[in-house]
């Protein structure tokens, strides 16, 4: 349950840096330019897994499988936050070198992210299932071919 409270308290934190952020792009009264745009749908989105966390926290004790929904959506709104806040400093007058360099992290946050669900979707969910003996692309295979009519 420790992790549980932890997991709530961050989540909390991110929700309201999310919403100090929107209010701050919708404080202007201005037209919303491309990139303030994109980063609101992002924070908004963001927002929404958080919802996610805080649903998921009610069942968290009934399965595993709803603990790890709730640590994939917190994972993700996280990344979300960092895209729409590299996309809100794409739209302001600051230099495109800060606005770059924040934009790599959050990139390579974003593949790391992805390498470690496709390793955890290759390596330790197969094993779950039963499939550790066949290779990456015969399981590839046959999931597509069970996928795919023709």
């Amino acid at each position: 349950m420790d992790i549980v409270d932890k997991m709530a308290g961050r989540s909390i934190a991110i929700f309201a840096v999310i919403l100090v952020v929107i209010q701050f792009a919708l404080g202007g009264g201005n037209d919303l330019l491309y990139y303030e745009s994109l980063a609101l749908t992002t924070l908004i989105m963001a927002a929404g897994f958080l919802t996610i966390t805080f649903a998921s926290e009610l069942f968290a004790d009934l399965k595993i499988l709803w603990f790890r929904i709730q640590l994939t959506s917190l994972r993700y709104s996280g990344l979300l936050l960092f895209l729409g806040l590299v996309l809100l400093l794409k739209s302001r007058s600051i230099p495109n070198t800060l606005s770059n360099m924040f934009g790599a992290f959050v990139a390579i946050s974003w593949l790391a992210w992805i390498y470690h669900e496709y390793r955890y979707i290759f390596k330790i969910q197969r094993r779950t299932w039963n499939t550790g003996d066949i290779t990456r692309k015969e399981w590839l295979k046959d999931f597509i071919k069970d996928r795919i009519p023709f």
